[in-house]
């Protein structure tokens, strides 16, 4: 978090909490609020980075479309794993890049410098 921007804050307990479903684990904020219905676990990562692996192929690892030439900031909405996000850093190094998500997955530890995961309800006001 950047102690000059006054719009983060610490992630609120209350984003952490999982309920099991069937064997699942579910973000309990989401599955209350009726926002997000998939699964926030170990397994729904592998499915993510799968999904991520298979977009590369499809689109040849294009990560952008249109092409942008030198995009100076990216915000994704919906970030996931961040696997999207840390490609596009790496991709952009000059770019800043912001991946949100309702879930605060866990970010490996060697991200980029350029890139920033925050957890916030896309849903809300």
């Amino acid at each position: 978090m950047d102690e000059s921007d006054l719009q983060t804050v610490p992630v609120d307990n209350t984003y952490r909490e999982v309920i099991t479903l069937n064997g699942r684990d579910f973000q309990r904020y989401a599955v209350e609020n009726s926002i997000y219905f998939a699964p926030v676990d170990d397994d729904e990562i592998e499915r993510l980075h799968y999904q991520h692996e298979l977009f590369n192929m499809v689109f040849e690892n294009r990560l952008i479309f249109p092409p942008v030439p030198r995009p100076r900031r990216i915000l994704e909405c919906g970030s996931g794993s961040g696997a999207w996000a840390i490609e596009v850093a790496e991709q952009y190094p000059e770019c800043e890049v912001i991946g949100l998500d309702i879930y605060p997955y866990p970010v490996p530890e060697d991200i980029p410098d350029n890139v920033d995961f925050q957890v916030d309800d896309l849903n809300s006001p």
